[in-house]
């Protein structure tokens, strides 16, 4: 290992080895094992994966060669690196792991080859200094904030990376590539300026918290191709008046509409056999919603604070109502409402 100032550890290991081995990367340097390590270091091309941790908060590094031998970044590996200004990944890396660089804010540089093919949640999460958009043919991984109003994903890209969007708040319009699939937690999260989205038929996940505080969102278009809406998608988003789930999901889950406060109608369709916790949450202008003969279960807290909720159809399937399902839906007909106590008395907690 060849290093641009010294410490205490990195002293010892090149005394001891004068490498940067496997062994080490992996069993040693973890948990802030080179927290003082300064200027640049140079792995062995002995080194296969750098591991959990292996430089977090390596303040003074500047910046790392990495051989052609490593295949992994692993999680919380450069994370709060704040000196580190430019890095290129060698064509032998397809797996950059979770928060990998991030907090990295003079982070300007950085060389995502095609060889990645999965990159994890928030991995170059708070990399403020970056300037241009990041992506390689697979992944889109970061936008700049204040980049573009508009932006076009380039076609070929198949996976938005999680926080990819992240508080990019400019942003008002976004157009997907028909070779979209999936589309990772928390990717326009804080996307405030965002109006509308159409997601491309292809794409068959929507990540947790995706849309999360889009607060200026007013339409979603949902193709048949998504089988799963995670939880807490849709939260705080306060300008969408309605949505169509497809017929192709099975649960709605936990805290997907929270907060949703302009939504006034929503279809559920004959596929959804669960509707999670506090889904529905604070939704104060939801009118009216069917619910149909496939769920069986309604989760705790789902249309609590529905307080304009004035109609609502209970099926027979339904055999599980979670406390405070209906929590403020004092509107609600007496006769669904005894209904709905039958199956749980303490569905309505204020009553």
């Amino acid at each position: 290992m060849n290093t641009n100032g010294t410490n205490k550890a990195s002293q010892l290991l090149y005394e001891a080895d004068e490498k940067l081995n496997n062994d080490w990367i992996n069993k040693n340097a973890t948990s802030h094992a080179f927290s003082h390590g300064k200027g640049t270091i140079i792995l062995d091309d002995a080194v296969t994966e750098i591991g959990f941790e292996a430089f977090r908060e390596c303040h003074s590094l500047t910046s790392i060669v990495i051989p052609d031998s490593v295949s992994e970044i692993g999680g919380w590996a450069f994370m709060n690196c704040h000196s580190l200004v430019s890095v290129v990944i060698p064509n032998s890396v397809t797996q950059i792991e979770a928060c990998a660089f991030d907090g990295c804010k003079n982070l300007m540089s950085i060389d995502l080859p095609d060889s990645v093919k999965q990159i994890e949640f928030g991995a170059f999460k708070n990399c403020s200094a970056l300037k241009k958009p990041l992506y390689n043919a697979n992944c889109f991984a970061y936008l700049p904030s204040g980049y573009a109003s508009e932006y076009k994903i380039p076609d070929g890209i198949y996976q938005i990376a999680s926080y990819a969007f992240e508080d990019c708040q400019c942003l008002s319009s976004i157009i997907l590539p028909d070779s979209m699939t999936e589309i990772y937690d928390a990717a326009f999260s804080g996307c405030i300026s965002l109006s509308h989205i159409v997601i491309p038929d292809g794409v068959t996940k929507i990540g947790a918290l995706a849309f999360n505080e889009c607060e200026s969102l007013t339409s979603i278009i949902i193709p048949d191709s998504v089988k799963v809406i995670g939880g807490a998608a849709f939260v705080g988003c306060t300008a969408l008046t309605s949505i169509v789930i497809p017929d192709s999901v099975t649960e709605i889950e936990g805290e997907t509409f929270i907060d949703c406060t302009a939504l006034t109608s929503i279809i559920i369709p004959d596929s959804v056999t669960q509707i999670g916790d506090c889904a529905f949450y604070g939704c104060e202008n939801l009118k009216y919603i069917i619910i149909p003969d496939s769920v069986y279960r309604i989760g705790e807290g789902a249309f609590a604070n529905c307080s304009a909720l004035k109609y609502i159809i209970i099926p027979d399937s339904l055999i599980a109502i979670g406390d405070e399902a209906f929590h403020n839906c004092d509107d609600l007909p007496d006769d669904v409402k005894e209904i709905i106590m039958d199956i749980n008395e303490e569905a309505f907690d204020n009553l």
